[in-house]
């Protein structure tokens, strides 16, 4: 009964038609004296006619109802499940809801490649802070011989020495350091991980000092260019850029990051301007390089290529995390490189504009 009241309020110009037709038609026979047995059949075969495509009319418009009716209890749709539209609006009303369905499809499969991308890093990630833990609790366990003293009678070792190798304390302690240094970077690089999905919401553009935010990046790695013995060359850029201090900070310390692990002993880091006038900032080491087969991959997920596979200890997330951000900040991210040679890696700043000190 619901449906047969819904569908009356749906059609009652229809019906407010046919009783004003009845009602002319009746007084026309009176006008003109028509005799009541042939108006009354007319009446009759015409109200059977409308009865008769309004009752059918009726009965597919419940079919169709039905129809909507079960798709509401489907946890899914697709443009196939719908019934066949009727009229040109039904179609126009179809297409929409198609696009519609269309568009959550996508989002949903968005969706779920967000879900299996974080999958995926956070089994990653779990895997690569295992290791500084473990180095931290070989370092715990190589101390624990020295607090006992040695006994009567022990065994001497061959060629002199008496008893565990002995590692000096300030070492430990600066292993110590390095692994909880690198446990810090882990724990900062998901937490970037999990804004960047949403980084719209977390962006304050403002114009700052980019040497500034070079020399912030440059202190949180400070004590890894002393410990192995890597020279810095920065040279004051005088460039002021529109950017977001925090994300891009992060950025410059991943590149920097990524300097210190493929740069030797006594090598070489350089900070500077490309071109003078220009709104380019390079960063330069005197590292391994890249092979030319890993270059154009560098910025994938969870890519590490050879120089990460001989490190062991390469997520293959900082350069992807560094691309998005650069993106969304409309900064540009480049990177050259030869094997033996070194790398360069330039942070373009002209989309956004910028000036001279």
């Amino acid at each position: 009964m619901r449906f047969f009241f819904r569908y009356l309020k749906g059609h009652w110009k229809i019906c407010l038609g046919y009783l004003l037709g009845c009602g002319i038609f009746w007084l026309i026979c009176c006008v003109y004296r028509i005799p009541a047995e042939a108006s009354g059949y007319t009446a009759f075969l015409v109200s059977f006619v409308m009865l008769l495509l309004g009752g059918t009319d009726c009965l597919h418009s419940w079919q169709r109802w039905r129809i909507l009716e079960q798709l509401k209890e489907r946890e899914f749709l697709t443009e196939e499940m719908l019934p066949e539209p009727r009229s040109e609006l039904e179609e126009g009303y179809q297409e929409l809801l198609g696009e519609l369905i269309r568009r959550k499809q996508r989002e949903g499969a968005a969706q779920q490649g967000r879900l299996s991308e974080m999958t995926d890093y956070y089994t990653m990630w779990v895997h690569q802070i295992k290791t500084p833990i473990a180095a931290m609790h070989l370092l715990l366990e190589q101390e624990s011989p020295q607090q006992e003293s040695p006994k009567q009678g022990s065994p001497h070792l061959s060629g002199g020495q008496e008893g565990p190798v002995e590692i000096p304390q300030r070492s430990r302690e600066e292993l110590l350091e390095e692994e909880l240094f690198q446990i810090e970077r882990y724990v900062e690089m998901v937490l970037v991980y999990l804004r960047s999905q949403q980084m719209g919401e977390d962006l304050s553009l403002a114009y700052h000092q980019l040497d500034d935010l070079v020399r912030q990046a440059v202190r949180k790695y400070a004590r890894l260019f002393i410990r192995k013995r890597i020279s810095l060359d920065f040279q004051p850029t005088g460039m002021r850029v529109l950017t977001d201090e925090k994300w891009l900070v992060f950025v410059l310390e991943q590149l920097l990051s990524n300097a210190l692990k493929y740069t030797p002993a006594g090598g070489r880091v350089t900070i500077r301007r490309e071109d003078p006038g220009s709104m380019v900032l390079a960063l330069e080491d005197t590292g391994i390089g890249i092979t030319p087969e890993d270059l154009p991959r560098i910025f994938e997920r969870g890519y590490t290529g050879y120089n990460g596979r001989m490190d062991k200890k390469s997520t293959g997330i900082g350069l992807y995390l560094c691309r998005r951000i650069t993106g969304r900040l409309s900064h540009k991210l480049t990177v050259r490189s030869q094997v033996g040679q070194g790398t360069r890696v330039f942070l373009d700043f002209t989309l956004y504009g910028g000036s001279n000190e």
